[in-house]
């Protein structure tokens, strides 16, 4: 976890290039009394109004919120919305010299009216009509400028019309020529021009469009996620709403991230919030498994806001601070397990290598953690798992195991022991239940006489059939190798 607060902690280092649909948010707030005599529609009171960067402008304001810098290269009209926009541009630190202005086109805004926090109707002013030629060389002289002095190059194509076909491919080959690493939150219809970057964010509806897959498991999420991998010839992040977010790289490697959301708000601009942070943390040297459990923290603040809001980074690193108080080395943990028993508190304890976490692994922990008041996961360690399972394992280590583990809101503390089985910390943290699968016998478990012998008890939770990290393992070689 303190890797993941230093990445976050480098952002103020970083340059954005985001190149896409430039939008306003309006916001209308206010009241509702009484119907409207006209027609069966509600009166609204306006009684507060909000104008916020939307679309690739949003994307950029969550770059800046973060810490880093930002570069915005699109088009505007040459209208009262843009010249707004262009003033809270330029008071948010966002730079827009790239903006091109476009007489023929209004711009982009979509305003939605609020009452009592809830949305009562959109209204999207819009002419998706593609560019002229003209605009179009604007904006590749605009990127040709900019590229150059930039960590990463981000694609923000909602298919409003200003990334065309032909302006797509230049831009990438552009940016591919200077050795910049691209990211494109793409809409379906353009999809297939971003091949070959290096990783592409679709939601999950974007997902089954462009593979033509339905369904919501996780299998039918692996099979858009390792087809588009395969197709586009990039790495995937399926953002998957409440069910949290997919990662799929060009090596085979599936990772399942839990949404961290307590509660959600507003869902408005949260892509936006979670393409900024990954791209901000590959930037800063983060992996894309890294760059992943960012975004998805990030995703889980933005969405506790109303309307179309960012992220600081001040908030990413509270937030990943708190979490890192959760893995504790076992010595640590003795006087804390003591005193929560004190207060008679139950302690249940499991353990496991929880290599590529998945469903069933869910599943199986959120049922132990049901059976007292403190939950504890011992992880196996790196070296441990090598000899249980072979050289080839872990796929994840146990830093990132560790810490996507303790991002469940169900766990309160992650630690490791270095045997094959934990006999030893059992020992040593003397937790009130000890839990292992339904697949065991208590018989056959080695760690039963030593929970016996201070009075433990001893509690078989079972799996859901059909899951593990070997059969994910498994399938995902059968795929490559056909």
């Amino acid at each position: 976890m303190e890797a993941l607060t230093r990445i976050i902690k480098n952002f103020n280092k970083k340059k954005i290039l985001i190149v896409g649909d430039v939008m306003v948010d309006k916001y209308l707030f206010g009241e509702v009394d009484r119907i409207s005599p006209e027609a069966p529609v509600q009166v609204v009171k306006v009684n507060k109004e909000t104008m916020l960067p939307g679309g690739a402008a949003n994307l950029a304001n969550n770059v800046v919120a973060m810490g880093g810098q930002a570069e915005l290269v699109g088009t505007l009209g040459q209208d009262e919305p843009g010249k707004q926009l262009i003033s809270i541009l330029e008071k948010n630190k966002i730079g827009f010299s790239g903006i091109v202005f476009d007489h023929h086109k209004p711009t982009i805004t979509k305003t939605r009216v609020l009452s009592h926090n809830q949305q009562l109707i959109r209204l999207d002013y819009e002419n998706t009509q593609e560019l002229e030629e003209e605009r179009e060389k604007a904006i590749v002289k605009s990127f040709e400028m900019l590229a150059t002095d930039v960590d990463i190059v981000v694609f923000s194509d909602y298919d409003k019309g200003t990334l065309t076909s032909s302006l797509i491919k230049n831009l990438i080959s552009i940016a591919k020529d200077i050795n910049k690493t691209i990211i494109a939150d793409t809409k379906c219809r353009h999809h297939e021009l971003y091949k070959g970057i290096d990783l592409i964010t679709p939601n999950h509806r974007e997902a089954s469009k462009m593979t033509n897959i339905a369904g919501s498991t996780d299998q039918d999420i692996i099979g858009m996620g390792q087809k588009l991998c395969s197709e586009m010839q990039c790495s995937v992040l399926i953002t998957r709403a409440n069910e949290g977010m997919s990662l799929f790289d060009t090596t085979g490697k599936v990772m399942h991230y839990p949404t961290e959301a307590k509660e959600v708000f507003d869902v408005s601009g949260a892509g936006d919030t979670v393409v900024a942070a990954i791209a901000l943390s590959v930037a800063s040297g983060a992996s894309y498994e890294e760059a992943s459990i960012i975004a998805n923290q990030a995703a889980a603040i933005e969405v506790s806001k109303l309307g179309t809001a960012t992220v600081s980074q001040k908030e990413l690193v509270r937030r990943f601070e708190h979490e890192h108080a959760k893995i504790k080395d076992a010595n640590d943990l003795i006087s804390i397990l003591e005193s929560q028993k004190a207060q008679g508190e139950k302690v249940v304890f499991t353990s496991g290598c929880f290599d590529i976490l998945h469903l069933g692994h869910i599943s199986y922990l959120k049922s132990a953690a049901k059976l007292g008041n403190v939950f504890v996961v011992g992880l196996n360690t790196d070296d441990s798992i090598k000899r249980i399972k072979g050289d080839s394992r872990p796929i994840i280590s146990e830093e990132q195991r560790a810490e996507i583990i303790s991002l469940l809101d169900f766990v309160d503390y992650v630690t490791f022991f270095d045997e094959d089985t934990p006999e030893a910390i059992l020992e040593l943290l003397k937790p009130d239940v000890f839990v292992k699968g339904g697949d065991y016998n208590e018989e056959d478990l080695p760690e039963a006489s030593v929970v016996k012998s201070y009075g433990g008890e001893i509690s078989l939770v079972p799996f859901i059939e059909g899951y593990s990290s070997s059969k994910i393992i498994d399938k995902i070689l059968k795929s490559y190798s056909k």
